[in-house]
């Protein structure tokens, strides 16, 4: 015999779908690209200062969110590290946001030592980037071009010699 809470979700949740899907503004959606990137503040690792996107603004700027405990983002760290070496004589800027828990500094440190990451680190303990954009899966990018208009994202790693990616990229630095 079905329960009544069964039905009842039988009957709801469809409707509570459409209604998620209707277009309203009065949930939040992930950004996509065409969108301007959305506002936050993160503590920079290497001075302690806190810094936010419009601090970037007239910049092409990589957010990239990630963990140490997350694979495909340790598998992604070398590939932002040389995209940013052969792009940012162009202008590009990566700005890392790591979303390790608190006390994880000598880790995150560590792992940024042995893959020679030179690009800018923030620190993100609360997770509060990835509730801004709506991230459900690490790692999480978004390329903003100088006018603060997202121009390509991804959920997951970014694949080397991505055509999207590197057209993007190639695009956002004109």
């Amino acid at each position: 015999m079905v329960s009544k809470w069964k039905k009842l979700c039988a009957i709801a949740c469809p409707i509570l779908m459409v209604g998620c899907l209707d277009g309203s503004d009065s949930l939040q959606r992930p950004p996509r690209t065409g969108d301007m990137a959305p506002e936050f503040q993160v503590e920079m690792m290497t001075t302690g200062d806190v810094i936010s996107l419009a601090d970037f603004r007239g910049e092409t700027v990589l957010v990239n969110i990630w963990a140490t405990w997350c694979i495909p983002c340790r598998v992604e760290t070398p590939f932002l590290q040389e995209t940013y070496e052969k792009y940012q004589d162009k202008g590009l800027r990566i700005l890392g946001i790591s979303v390790d828990s608190p006390g994880s500094r000598d880790i995150i440190e560590s792992f940024l030592d042995e893959n020679g990451v030179t690009y800018d680190i923030g620190l993100d303990p609360s997770m509060a980037s990835t509730d801004i954009f709506s991230v459900i899966g690490l790692p999480a990018s978004f390329l903003i071009g100088p006018d603060g208009t997202i121009v390509y994202n991804r959920i997951g790693p970014i694949a080397e010699k991505d055509p999207d990616f590197e057209g993007a990229l190639e695009l956002a630095l004109e």
